[in-house]
């Protein structure tokens, strides 16, 4: 599957993991917290890839890459798997087109859910 064949954040996602209205709310609460740091979080993993930070990139990559299939924010998962692989293969990438594209899902996930854009992660 193509990365422009992955929906920018797919709602049906949360609600999937969740078998009551308690959960339900649970993941609701988690999705608006998700989105609300997702900024940070990207600003974090383009951070740690800057200075070359092996150990602190493959941390904030699995996190922003586990916290992202939970929301449905696929876009953002497969990037985060390709530099998770980068990172494994004992690459560290850099911000620059990995940074570009990751940066680029964000925005795209905050516009689906109605948010305003974010000019600049972290």
């Amino acid at each position: 599957m193509a990365d422009t064949d992955l929906p920018d954040l797919d709602s049906n996602r949360p609600a999937s993991l969740a078998d009551d209205p308690l959960e339900e709310l649970a993941m609701r609460t988690f999705l608006r917290n998700y989105l609300q740091l997702l900024p940070v979080r990207v600003g974090r993993v383009l951070d740690t890839l800057r200075r070359g930070d092996s150990e602190d990139s493959m941390d904030a990559v699995l996190s922003l890459k586990v916290s992202s299939h939970m929301a449905g924010a696929l876009r953002i998962e497969r990037h985060c798997l390709g530099l998770e692989a980068e990172l494994r293969a004992g690459s560290v990438p850099g911000p620059g087109p990995a940074g570009e594209l990751l940066t680029g899902a964000m925005r795209s996930v905050l516009a689906a859910a109605g948010l305003p854009a974010v000019h600049r992660a972290g």
